[in-house]
């Protein structure tokens, strides 16, 4: 149970970084 916010921050991150890399893909794209 020592590890359950490490690893919720570890999602929190990856979710964020892909979130950005997405919007930066549609935005090539969409230009």
């Amino acid at each position: 149970m020592t590890n359950a916010p490490i690893s919720k921050m570890m999602i929190l991150r990856t979710a964020v970084l892909l979130l950005g890399w997405l919007k930066s893909i549609f935005s090539i794209a969409g230009s």
